[in-house]
C-alpha cells in the first residue's frame, strides 16, 4: 500500500492540494471521512487524542471534533455543503485559530483497482492563507492524510 503523499501549494489560487493513493476501493476510503470513528482514527493533529463529538454527514450538517491538545483543547467543525457518496465531500472547516477554509474531497477510482484522494483545502483571503502556512497546516493535513492509511 502507498503512504505517498504529495502537497501541492498554489500561491495564485490560495489553495493546498493533498493527494495520496490507497489500495482499496473507494467505499472503503469514503468510510474515512463518513465514519466516525474512522474519522477519530486520522483527522486532526497525529498523536493527540481526538473524538468526534457529533457526525452528521449530509448537505446542511456538521462534524464537530476536539483534540485534546498538550496547550489545552482544540475544537474544530465541518460545515458540511455537498456529500456524493463515494465520490466527493465539501465542507468548510473551522478551527481554534484558523479562519474558515472550504475544503473539497474527491476520491477517485484508478484503473489498477487503487483509489486516489484529493484534498483541496481553498482560503478565502491572502492573509488567511498566508496564516494557515505560517502555522504549518499543510504540513499538518499532509500528516493527517498519511495517517489515513492506517485507519482504514
Amino acid at each position: 500500500m502507498s503512504r505517498d503523499v504529495e502537497a501541492t501549494v498554489d500561491h495564485d489560487r490560495r489553495t493546498a492540494t493533498i493527494t495520496t493513493t490507497f489500495d482499496h476501493p473507494p467505499e472503503a476510503v469514503w468510510r474515512l471521512w463518513s465514519d466516525p470513528a474512522a474519522v477519530a482514527r486520522w483527522w486532526g493533529p497525529p498523536g493527540l487524542p481526538m473524538t468526534v463529538d457529533h457526525h452528521d454527514l449530509r448537505p446542511g450538517g456538521t462534524v464537530e471534533v476536539t483534540v485534546d491538545a498538550p496547550g489545552g483543547t482544540i475544537r474544530g467543525r465541518w460545515d458540511v455543503i455537498a456529500v456524493e457518496p463515494p465520490r466527493a465531500l465539501r465542507f468548510t472547516f473551522s478551527s481554534d485559530g484558523l479562519e474558515p477554509t472550504e475544503v473539497d474531497v474527491r476520491i477517485v477510482p484508478e484503473v489498477d483497482g487503487s483509489t486516489q484522494m484529493v484534498v483541496t483545502a481553498g482560503f478565502t483571503s491572502e492573509a488567511t492563507f498566508a496564516h494557515a502556512l505560517a502555522i504549518g497546516f499543510v504540513e499538518g493535513l499532509s500528516r493527517s492524510v498519511a495517517a489515513a492509511h492506517d485507519a482504514l
